[in-house]
């Protein structure tokens, strides 16, 4: 997998497993530190029975120090209702003050991948679309967390 001249990844969802993840995006002090809060995240979704995250932002381009990391989820009805029981969190809304406690306790923001970021796209449509492009596409990660 390669960056393109713009710094960002081939469109379409590239699967990957979380080291091959962490090798190819851990190049910095700041990306290490970043990989350690969405570790934890990984572990909490995983653990309730999360299907897949997908991230996006910064954090997959060759910028070499993001400011954080942005990330999509699928899950089932029953692993969100034990999420909201374990990391109430992480089932984030338009609430303000959840983003920014997702972001102090995790270093990223996590939405889950079926609602609506804004008029009728999903956070996982947009994800894949660049800011201040219309139509033009990027590459987002997927990890499988089954």
């Amino acid at each position: 997998m390669e960056f393109n001249k713009e710094g960002y990844l081939p469109e379409g969802i590239h699967t990957l497993s979380w080291d091959e993840f962490e090798d190819f995006f851990g190049f910095s002090p700041k990306r290490k530190e970043l990989l350690d809060g969405l570790l934890q995240v990984i572990h909490i979704l995983k653990n309730c029975g999360c299907e897949a995250i997908y991230i996006d932002g910064s954090f997959v381009t060759n910028k070499l120090e993001p400011d954080d990391w942005d990330a999509c989820f699928k899950g089932s009805a029953e692993s969100l209702k034990i999420l909201e029981k374990q990391e109430p969190c992480l089932l984030l809304t338009d609430d303000h003050k959840l983003r920014e406690t997702q972001k102090q306790k995790f270093k990223g923001e996590l939405f889950l991948y079926s609602l609506y970021a804004g008029l009728n796209i999903s956070y996982l449509d947009f994800f894949q679309g660049i800011k201040g492009a219309k139509k033009k596409k990027k590459g987002i990660i997927k990890i499988n967390l089954n």
